[in-house]
Parts: structure tokens; sequence; C-alpha cells
């Protein structure tokens, strides 16, 4: 098996797991201190004339600190050695998650904190910390080994061809990066709408939504990959929308030189 490929774990592994537990510390810890000062009732969502509804404090703690909980401890069992192939995919989903009950946390409550208890709750720049926290997840996919594909044992087929024929090998590629970002945001999006329909409000909702549903459609495109090597050379395109990341044919001479 190719050392890539061993499910060993590693360095990179352990500390990309242990670092999935800081945003259950961060969302505990402000609890602690910001508990005596916090309502009893959190904002749930803003509107164009502010906080249009909310809900208890304690079950916004509970349900935030159990998603950061759960999303650590999966990411904890990914270090066993079964569970190496799908490992750095573990990271990035339950980094996605925990990153966005930590951000949502701390946009809610902190917007009580900063505003203070006497005035109405602005959302103002911790909207943009929930966004940075919902990439969150990218880190450790990053940092945690990959995993790499023994290469098969088997003789490599010789294809005979005719003076007067010419051979062609067409395959398609999937980019798992850009593949979970667009589900994630399709998810999201998807959740934004649902919640906006049965809350009756819409505004800065729809639009957040329309957004991400715009964004969706570059990130699938360049999800799927489509690799053509003929007689002319090498070439790349996007398989949705046909886009080529290099204009023209690569020469096979460059591709040979290249390597």
């Amino acid at each position: 098996m190719d050392a890539g490929s061993s499910g060993q774990t590693r360095a990179r592994d352990v500390i990309a797991a242990v670092t999935l537990w800081a945003p259950l510390a961060v969302v505990v810890t402000t609890w602690l201190l910001w508990r005596e000062e916090l309502p009893t009732e959190l904002p749930r969502q803003w509107d164009s004339d502010g906080v249009s509804s909310t809900w208890p404090t304690g079950s916004a703690i509970v349900l935030f600190a159990s998603v950061c909980f759960g999303s650590a401890l999966i990411a904890s069992f990914a270090l066993r050695q079964g569970a190496a192939a799908g490992r750095r995919k573990t990271y990035l989903w339950r980094g996605f998650a925990a990153g966005l009950a930590c951000g949502s946390w701390l946009m809610v409550a902190g917007s009580i904190i900063t505003s203070g208890t006497s005035t109405e709750p602005h959302v103002g720049a911790w909207l943009l910390l929930l966004m940075a926290l919902m990439g969150y997840g990218i880190i450790f996919f990053l940092i945690a080994h990959r995993w790499v594909n023994a290469e098969p044992e088997q003789p490599p087929v010789e294809v005979v061809l005719a003076p007067t024929e010419t051979g062609a090998w067409i395959t398609n590629v999937t980019v798992p990066l850009f593949e979970m970002v667009s589900l994630a945001m399709l998810a999201a999006a998807l959740s934004i709408l649902i919640f906006t329909a049965r809350e009756d409000t819409a505004g800065a909702d729809i639009l957040g939504a329309v957004v991400l549903l715009v964004l969706v459609v570059p990130m699938l495109a360049f999800a799927r990959l489509r690799i053509s090597v003929d007689w002319r050379g090498l070439k790349v395109v996007t398989w949705t929308l046909g886009i080529p990341l290099k204009t023209g044919y690569v020469p096979v001479s460059g591709v040979v030189s290249g390597f």
C-alpha cells in the first residue's frame, strides 16, 4: 500500500481533531462570562425593523453547545484507523457544523452584550464573524493528512492503433472541496427559505438566500471537471458549463516535461 494511504493516525490528524473542540470551549466560556448579563430570551431572527422573533436562552445554549460537542466527538472518533479514508471529509463537515453553531451563538448572545439590555440588539459585525466561522472546517480539511488510494497492481494495458487511427482518453473527476462547499451553501439557502416561509417574513433573509443560490452555480461548475487527452494534447474543462480552465490544449510534450 502506498505510504500516503496508510490509516495510521499522524500528528496533523490529532491537531485537527483536538482543535475542533475549540468551538465548544468558546461557547461554554462565553456563556459562563455572559450569563449574568443575558436575558431569558435571545434574538432568533432579525428583519429590517429589528428583532422579529426570540427563543429561550437555555434552549439556545443547549442547542449550540450540543452541536459543537457532537461535532468534536465525531471528529475524535475519526482518528480511528478504519476511518482514515473519510477523515478529511469528516473534519470538513464537522468543522462547518461546529463553526456555524459557535458563530450563531456569538451573534445572538454577543449582540445583546455589545448593545446592552436596555436597547434593541443589533447584529453589527457579529454577522461577519458568523460568515467567517462557517468556513471553519476548511482549515482542518487542509491540516489533516490526505488519503491516497493505493496504486492498482495490474499490468498496464497496451492499445495498438493502426497507422490511420488516433486514440483519445476522456474521464470526469470530482473536486471534493468545491462539491462540499456548494452543497453546504445550498443547504444554508434552503434552510433560510424554509425558516422565512414558516415565520412569514421577507426582506434581507430572502436576499441572502438568493445570493447563496446564485453562488452555488459557479461552485458546482468547478466541482466536476472533464479531462481529455488526444493527439492534440491535454485539455481540462468544467463538466457542467464547459468552461475551459486552460485556453486551448496543453501539448503532450509540455505535459511530459512537466512531470
